[in-house]
């Protein structure tokens, strides 16, 4: 059973980002770290469901304003390509990452999960459901009065002598090197 993907639609310049995004079946992203989160925002918004890896620092955010995404995934074990046994889909290096996707699109299924279509299964009412949360939450105008009030806070909070980060407490929140497949 081959996966239902296709490469490079969006190089045509003929096609707007919401008009490749309406004849999508799902959105998927590939990330392993995420500055806002816009991909799954995105989605919703657009009716359109978001597949993808569960990165705490940013879906528990979502998850507490009520998107239902439990069917993101942690990992997505895969036989490396030169066949140097298992590794994590989001630690392999771009190309690899293309050729797995390459075997999984032609019915060539690589040992992924117990059911790598899992992935790939929709649930309407989790879609409307977050389409909602997004539409109601993240719309410009609630977006607007949330910005404001952090500046509002900014604005009344007493000045205080700024001090310098501890370098070592900069690197383990931010230099996780097990996260980077350019560094492993």
């Amino acid at each position: 059973m081959a996966a239902p993907v296709d490469f490079e639609v969006g190089a045509d310049p003929d096609m707007s980002f919401a008009s490749l995004v309406e004849h999508a079946e799902a959105l998927l992203t590939t990330s392993i770290a995420e500055g806002f989160g816009l991909a799954y925002l995105e989605a919703y918004a657009m009716g359109k469901d978001c597949v993808g890896r569960n990165l705490p620092a940013i879906t528990k955010d979502f998850s507490n304003q009520g998107l239902k995404l439990e069917h993101l995934y942690n990992e997505i074990p895969v036989r490396h390509p030169s066949g140097r046994g298992i590794q994590d889909f989001g630690m392999l290096a771009e190309q690899d990452q293309r050729k797995v996707i390459l075997d999984v699109h032609s019915g060539l299924l690589p040992e992924v999960l117990s059911d790598p279509l899992r992935l790939l299964q929709t649930d309407n009412a989790r879609i409307e459901r977050n389409q909602s949360v997004v539409a109601h939450y993240y719309n410009s105008r609630n977006y607007g009065r949330r910005l404001h009030g952090i500046y509002q806070e900014l604005l009344e909070a007493e000045p205080a002598i700024p001090t310098a980060l501890d370098p070592t407490l900069v690197l383990d929140l931010f230099a996780e090197l097990k996260r980077s497949p350019l560094l492993s």
